[in-house]
């Protein structure tokens, strides 16, 4: 794909591409894991669980990232195991305001978030320690509002997002022949795309004993009448021992838009222009009165980039390289993009992906 530039009015944009080796590193222990609910898939039969939320109490409207939120870690096989777990209201914790609490969007490798500090612990989690280790495929998951009374709704408004984040220095040592991936973020659900599975024949490698981290945050911009509502993931995975057919392993990278909101001077937007001749620059923004931590940092040029920018009224295009500074690996080999999800707060209506050649 050679020199690679974003054309977008939208905050992150994940593409998954193509991984030479889907073998996992040996692992202790010996055992059987436990049944799981099934389903079919175009690969073989898939196992899938399910983790219901909340409910989470929407007593006001919120801004961008200041809904209830919850961050749980969990083991891949506990997940599986356990087919469907539950993580209760005392888990949920309340922004109110403070922008300190809200969770963070992650900075230029995003990070694995921390757990949420509240009391309680999921129900139904199935212990699955000592188990041996196994392959298995993620295809995919799906988020779903359900109202007071368990049913699901028919729109998304209720939901900000749901992140999940992996851990890259267990990824490595448990897939050693892979190529390592640059960023924690495997997949982002919200309003806009609430379910994401990858193609037929492709799918990510998963060891089973590796933890993933999951943000679950509400969102209310539409309604002041006091809600309590859950959300329920449903994700699906396919044993490779299970697999009817070859499945190829995919890798991803998150390029993602930031504004410059300070010290974009012309200096730095010709050292920028440098490195990417056919290109426009960072654009220049204003960083959102709500911002939460991890949206703002500073770049090799001097500036300060945000994640995290005010939407004015009307149409605005905001233009971001895609720099190894950033979305390191992404753009020094030729790349096939199989997979895209994105990440909005929120009323983007159009992205794009534009390649620079010179």
């Amino acid at each position: 794909m050679g020199k690679a530039f974003a054309l977008v009015t939208a905050a992150i944009m994940i593409l998954a591409l193509q991984i030479a080796s889907a073998s996992v590193g040996a692992a202790p222990a010996q055992g059987k894991p436990s049944g799981t609910q099934v389903q079919t898939a175009p690969e073989g039969k898939a196992s899938v669980a399910e983790i219901v939320v909340g409910p989470f109490d929407l007593h006001r409207k919120y801004r961008s990232m200041e809904g209830p939120y919850v961050i749980q870690k969990l083991r891949v096989g506990d997940l599986v195991a356990s087919k469907r777990l539950e993580i209760p209201e005392s888990m949920v914790t309340f922004v109110e305001g403070n922008p300190d609490k809200a969770p963070a969007m992650g900075g230029p490798v995003m990070s694995v978030p921390t757990e949420s500090s509240t009391k309680g612990r999921p129900a139904g989690l199935v212990d699955t320690t000592g188990r041996k280790r196994e392959l298995l495929w993620f295809k995919g998951m799906k988020i779903q509002v359900l109202d007071e009374n368990d049913k699901p709704l028919p729109t998304a408004e209720f939901i900000c997002h749901l992140n999940l984040d992996v851990d890259r220095d267990f990824r490595i040592k448990a897939f050693p022949q892979a190529e390592p991936s640059g960023n924690a973020r495997l997949m982002t659900l919200t309003q806009g795309q609430t379910e994401f599975y990858f193609p037929k024949g492709f799918a990510i490698p998963v060891a089973s004993d590796e933890v993933w981290t999951f943000t679950f945050q509400a969102a209310n911009r539409t309604s002041n009448r006091h809600r309590r509502v859950k959300h329920l993931c449903t994700i699906s995975f396919i044993k490779d021992s299970n697999l009817s057919q070859p499945v190829k392993a995919l890798h991803w990278y998150n390029p993602y838009i930031v504004v410059a909101v300070d010290k974009n001077s012309p200096e730095a937007r010709e050292a920028e222009r440098r490195g990417h001749p056919d290109c426009l620059g960072v654009s220049d923004g204003q960083t959102a009165p709500n911002t939460v931590r991890g949206a703002n940092f500073d770049d090799s040029l001097g500036r300060k980039l945000s994640g995290h920018w005010v939407v004015p009224p009307g149409t605005t295009t905001w233009n971001t390289p895609i720099t190894d500074e950033r979305d390191r690996g992404f753009a020094d080999r030729d790349r096939r993009v199989h997979a895209v999800w994105s990440h909005v707060h929120p009323l983007c209506t159009t992205s794009s992906l534009v390649m620079c050649n010179g």
